[in-house]
């Protein structure tokens, strides 16, 4: 079970399906969760830069047949980040 803004999720996996539905389909709506979320990215500070204006997906450089998350700066700048990494380190943190 892990806890995420308010809500119960059975597993990791439960929650990364649901914050990238979020991201796909949802950003706008729900950007300060997204906000919440990307703060327990290992790489966080790196991540947010001067600061989000918006969370999106594109389809992945990787694999044509999924979607990877983005993050636009408030600079202008833009980059990928993992869903999964952050869902890892809200488990771990809540194991302590």
């Amino acid at each position: 079970m892990i806890k995420f803004n308010g809500r119960k999720y059975k597993s990791q996996l439960s929650l990364t399906r649901y914050l990238n539905y979020v991201v796909d389909r949802e950003a706008d709506e729900k950007f300060n969760e997204l906000l919440e979320m990307i703060q327990h990215h290992p790489n966080a500070k790196e991540k947010i830069g001067k600061g989000i204006k918006r969370f999106y997906s594109k389809l992945s450089l990787y694999n044509k047949h999924q979607m990877m998350p983005m993050i636009e700066r408030v600079d202008g700048t833009r980059t990928d980040f993992s869903i999964g990494k952050c869902v890892r380190v809200m488990e771990s943190t809540k194991k302590r």
